[in-house]
């Protein structure tokens, strides 16, 4: 994790020499998330959570109507399963803490400083940093710190692959509006865990942010 966020600054600041037009954005925004499940074949009744993403991305002008947009966010995700295993109702509760890196494609229906239509696209990779896991049924209820990592005693994998796409408008002065739709391209559960559990992100989300920069 440390070497792929070091490798991503340095690409950042190295861009800045290379690229004709760069540009700040700053970012707040609200995810509607849900935690697809499924274990020994049983799909899972998700049901959606809510959570914070906030963070910049660097604007970075290939051509007048198209640049490229790495960015390093804070994001909340979670989701609510329940299974029904022999009568017996589980409901499971996830909350993740997450360090995003976007690396996006973004096309514009006009240059900067127009107002203008933009769509998007592009692979993410996520890192957990900590969060909850919630477990209820007719007579437990525990909650517990997640365990990231690869080894089967842990609850989920601390990285993440996944893939971004979405569309906004920004205005003539900066501020810009955009949503977006986000999933997990691989299995969030480590190997070898009893009922062979399958676990994938899905992401709604909607922000606001401004772009700075000449």
């Amino acid at each position: 994790m440390k070497k792929i966020l070091l490798f991503s600054s340095a690409f950042i600041l190295m861009s800045t020499t290379v690229f004709s037009q760069i540009r700040l954005a700053p970012e707040v925004g609200l995810n509607i998330s849900s935690l697809r499940s499924e274990v020994d074949g049983t799909k899972a009744d998700p049901a959606w959570k809510a959570g914070l993403k906030v963070g910049a991305a660097v604007d970075l002008e290939l051509t007048e109507h198209i640049t490229f947009q790495p960015g390093l966010y804070y994001s909340v995700k979670g989701g609510e399963n329940e299974y029904t295993i022999f009568g017996v109702k589980n409901t499971t509760t996830f909350m993740t803490r997450n360090l995003e890196i976007p690396l996006n494609i973004v096309v514009r229906t006009a240059g900067h400083g127009e107002g203008a239509f933009f769509a998007f696209a592009g692979p993410y990779f996520g890192f957990g940093i900590g969060g909850t896991i919630e477990n209820e049924d007719i007579l437990v209820h525990t909650t517990d710190d997640i365990d990231f990592g690869s080894d089967k005693s842990d609850h989920l994998k601390s990285f993440e692959l996944g893939l971004n796409i979405g569309v906004g408008y920004e205005l003539p002065g900066g501020l810009f509006v955009r949503g977006q739709f986000g999933t997990s391209l691989a299995n969030l559960s480590p190997e070898d865990q009893a009922g062979d559990p399958k676990n994938f992100n899905t992401v709604i989300g909607a922000s606001i942010g401004y772009m700075i920069g000449r």
